[in-house]
């Protein structure tokens, strides 16, 4: 029977850690509050979602990572991030998030964000004619969003335009429904699929103008585990932005 070397049994070691570098390493916690088409639970409990699929091509298929998904409240999962005790999360880069993570450069989403309101407001001209956060600040009108929702508190609340945070993006258009404030301002794509899902065509409406336009990246904790790969991470999202993926996972849903 052949031995192997110490040396050679040695390299090979190297090289099996080079290639699966994550073998032994604890799953990768990505947490999420629940907003079709982007990430949610389906009917078997099931994550779902184009930003589900992004990070599964992303972190599963291209780098060998265990990922695993959990389910809460949006602050919760930013508060997880930031104490180490989830890797990523997938939003806006804003001011307060880059203090406890590092954003991945490629988008993996463009945000275009319009204004959601009731199809019988008595000031539907007026909202209809908004074009920008400066035409909201001097509507008057005030803003539903929800809790953890930092786009709203540094784009809206920061220049003065008041908002009324609900616990959770279904309580927002809930109290849109309830007529506890104006408008909302939301993307195009989750803002229709919310309607359609819950059919309220016949009570909400989605105005024109886009207000604002941001961009979702995967963010990174600090304190996690991913730190150290990011340079990797970047890269294979560069990839599959380059060669088409993330457009064409997004497109999947945007045709449902």
């Amino acid at each position: 029977m052949k031995t192997v070397s110490m040396p050679t049994l040695g390299k090979v070691l190297i090289l099996a850690l080079a290639l699966y570098p994550l073998a032994a390493e604890k799953p990768v916690l990505c947490v999420y509050t629940e907003y079709n088409p982007a990430n949610f639970a389906d009917e078997e409990g099931n994550h779902t979602g184009f930003f589900v699929d992004i990070a599964r091509e992303l972190f599963e298929r291209r780098l060998g990572y265990r990922l695993e998904f959990r389910i809460y409240p949006w602050a919760r999962c930013q508060t997880m991030l930031e104490r180490g005790e989830a890797d990523f999360i997938m939003t806006i880069p804003t001011d307060e998030r880059l203090k406890y993570s590092r954003s991945v450069l490629t988008p993996i989403l463009m945000k275009q964000y319009r204004i959601v309101t009731l199809r019988d407001h008595p000031r539907m001209k007026a909202i209809e004619s908004i074009r920008s956060r400066n035409d909201l600040a001097a509507s008057g009108f005030s803003v539903l969003s929800y809790l953890g929702h930092n786009w709203s508190k540094e784009r809206l609340e920061a220049i003065g335009i008041p908002v009324i945070n609900a616990p959770t993006v279904d309580g927002m258009y809930n109290m849109l429904l309830a007529k506890r404030g104006d408008i909302l301002v939301e993307d195009t794509l989750l803002a229709q699929t919310f309607i359609l899902v819950h059919k309220l065509q016949e009570r909400l409406i989605i105005t024109g103008g886009i207000v604002d336009e941001s961009t979702f990246h995967i963010l990174i904790g600090e304190k996690s585990q991913l730190i150290k790969s990011f340079s990797r991470i970047s890269d294979a999202l560069r990839e599959m932005k380059a060669d088409g993926t993330i457009d064409h996972i997004t497109s999947q849903y945007a045709k449902q």
